[in-house]
């Protein structure tokens, strides 16, 4: 084989459509979940694979979208020429052309689906759905190490209650009432963790666009609505801003417990709340290339967003010992998932999921 990166470009070529996707499926995708005595591996077999690995694929197609890339671009501009503004003397010079940013966001994106970045589950504070984690890399403009960036941490309570809703659902009699309720709720739970993806991808791109020249790698004012990140701006927020119109925030009433996956609300820069119909989430994730092309498509469904709740402030890069302690995930064996599966299962929950080792 050519090198690992080629080795991955499998599948079959995607449906004809404004975008283009030269590698298909997730390659290299691995998940562990932190319990008491440390990380666990988490199989193939286990929904909660399945089931993230399909959210986590939505999210990928929201940013291959013509919309979705455009938003990358324009994040890329908007964050070289900030940095560029920095009075410190110390911080390094930009390495790329301006001129070239879409073909860094088609490298980003590409690389990302050809080795995905380790995926963990733990417990966060106040509703966090996902954080991204930055390691040590050794990568360049034009040869992005995903795994060696960064890695993602999803919520374990909410991936456990996605689970609940799955596992509900096969156990109710097709066609009732039941069985669509759960079904419904399962995607709503698709979609939250899908925008939480979209939101953490975000980062990453900051991430392989500063490589780590400077901490934090987002400037104070590239944001929406005044979220930041300690010290940082919060890019993930700022895209969600450019290219649905709002950023996602999820209430639930106070007898809801945590195996909801909370109303989705769209908070639009005059400080009011729109629900996001929940018959467009069901459009939505089982067709996400084909809604998220504009943002006046997402608005007609009533999905102005990709947004997802994150850390008050993205951790500094890992020290060795720190990723000496995450040994045993480094370890954990990479899969490669068939793009059709994971289009189709949304609508179709009871498919499997054709996996192999990477």
């Amino acid at each position: 084989m050519p090198g690992p990166y080629n080795s991955y470009s499998a599948g079959v070529t995607p449906p004809d459509g404004p975008y283009h996707v030269r590698v298909n499926g997730l390659h290299g995708f691995s998940l562990a979940a932190r319990r008491e005595d440390g990380y666990v591996p988490v199989p193939p077999n286990d929904e909660m694979f399945t089931s993230l690995a399909v959210a986590v694929n939505i999210g990928l197609e929201m940013l291959e979208t013509p919309a979705g890339r455009t938003a990358l671009r324009r994040l890329g501009h908007v964050l070289v020429q900030a940095r560029a503004q920095r009075s410190d003397s110390a911080l390094e010079p930009f390495t790329g052309d301006l001129n070239r940013m879409e073909e860094y966001v088609d490298h980003f994106l590409e690389r990302v689906r050809g080795d995905y970045p380790r995926v963990t589950l733990k417990r966060f504070p106040g509703g966090v759905l996902a954080s991204t984690d930055p390691l040590m890399p050794t990568s360049h403009l034009r040869n992005f190490r995903p795994k060696q960036a960064a890695g993602f941490a999803y919520n374990l309570e909410k991936v456990e209650s996605m689970v609940i809703a799955y596992n509900a659902y096969t156990r109710t009699a097709r066609g009732s009432k039941a069985s669509t309720f759960y079904l419904e709720r399962w995607q709503n739970f698709l979609f939250i963790l899908a925008c939480a993806t979209a939101h953490e991808m975000t980062h990453l791109f900051t991430l392989y666009l500063s490589l780590y020249a400077d901490w934090p790698p987002t400037p104070k004012d590239i944001t929406y609505h005044g979220y930041s990140q300690g010290q940082g701006g919060e890019s993930g927020r700022w895209l969600e801003g450019v290219l649905y119109g709002g950023s996602l925030e999820l209430y639930n009433e106070r007898m809801e417990g945590p195996e909801q996956p909370g109303r989705p609300y769209i908070l639009d820069r005059r400080n009011y709340y729109h629900r996001v119909d929940p018959r467009a989430v069901v459009e939505f994730v089982t067709d996400p290339r084909r809604k998220a092309e504009t943002r006046d498509d997402l608005r007609r469904q009533g999905l102005r967003n990709t947004g997802s709740t994150s850390e008050t402030a993205m951790p500094a890069p890992q020290t060795i010992r720190a990723m000496q302690s995450l040994s045993a995930i480094r370890k954990l064996r990479g899969y490669s998932i068939h793009i059709d599966a994971l289009r189709q299962r949304p609508s179709r929950a009871s498919l499997p999921l054709r996996v192999t080792a990477a």
